[in-house]
């Protein structure tokens, strides 16, 4: 095994009072692991729910990590990913990862200032209102500024936390509930009527700087054209790194939507369908992944 590259596939995470995103990111590791080309040695690195790290299921010191691996996949998920001890400790290490970089300014954790972030930027997001509240008094406060259905999402963005709708007053209490007992206050937006669509953007593959995923969705080639030159603006404008989903509704009557941004997409799914779509395995594109992350 010697001179092989040593990857490292970084999962798991802290967790408070739940565990979406733990269980997402154990999901998207193991994808990672059962994946890897047979040119990497493949190190699992687990972060246990109190936040203890373990290199191939042994504990172990972050400040030890740089001994065992030469580079990570960051198969964490939502803002731990991002902003919490993962992202720290690797950039401490100075070990090269993939997937994006968390930056204050540009690339905002808070579904809010996500929200503000992308008006300011020229995209059209839906209306909102954050509850802090009980979710009585909160739901009662939505109900005068916003016509239902509404979707209900917890404070952060790029959870796997389910997203509730709500079409009447106490549904929508009763989701309010469940979020605010887990996270302790909600993001509340207007539910925009249109055709879902999906696409996202890989860097320095196939010989394009930005290489646009095929749109997915009902939508004729004019509309898939649109989405997929709007993924790769808010990719450059987020300052986001190696590769990206981003989530989106065209509106017959009001143009298309930003729903969501997805700097740690999980590996299966849209992201999935969207590289199987191009030809691309798994496998294939973790090769890049680990390309970009030594190189860019």
């Amino acid at each position: 095994m010697d001179g092989i590259l040593k990857v490292g596939v970084l999962r798991g995470g802290a967790t408070g009072k739940t565990s979406h995103d733990y269980d997402a990111s154990i999901e998207k590791g193991n994808l990672v692991l059962n994946n890897l080309s047979e040119r990497f040695k493949p190190v699992d690195i687990f972060i246990d729910k109190a936040g203890l790290w373990h290199v191939q299921g042994l504990p172990a010191l972050e400040s030890r990590l740089k001994e065992k691996i030469d580079v990570v996949i960051n198969a964490l998920h939502g803002p731990f990913g991002l902003i919490g001890g993962g992202e720290q400790v690797l950039k401490k290490m100075n070990l090269p990862f993939t997937g994006s970089v968390w930056n204050e300014n540009s690339l905002p954790i808070s579904r809010a200032a996500m929200n503000f972030r992308l008006r300011e930027l020229g995209f059209q997001t839906p209306f909102f209102q954050t509850v802090e509240e009980d979710a009585i008094s909160g739901a009662q406060k939505i109900f005068t500024k916003m016509s239902p259905p509404w979707r209900i999402a917890p404070p952060v963005v790029n959870t796997a936390s389910p997203i509730y709708l709500a079409k009447d007053l106490n549904e929508l209490i009763a989701a309010l509930k469940l979020i605010l007992e887990d996270y302790g206050s909600a993001y509340v937006e207007e539910n925009i009527s249109g055709e879902p669509a999906t696409s996202g953007v890989v860097e320095q593959f196939r010989n394009k700087i930005w290489y646009q995923l095929p749109a997915q969705g009902g939508l004729d080639e004019r509309q898939k054209r649109e989405i997929e030159n709007l993924a790769e603006k808010i990719h450059l404008n987020l300052g986001l790194r190696h590769y990206c989903q981003i989530d989106f509704v065209v509106s017959p009557k009001r143009g298309v939507f930003v729903i969501n941004v997805e700097p740690l997409p999980h590996f299966g799914g849209s992201f999935g369908n969207m590289l199987e779509y191009v030809g691309c395995s798994l496998s294939n594109f973790l090769d890049h992944a680990i390309f970009l992350a030594r190189e860019y």
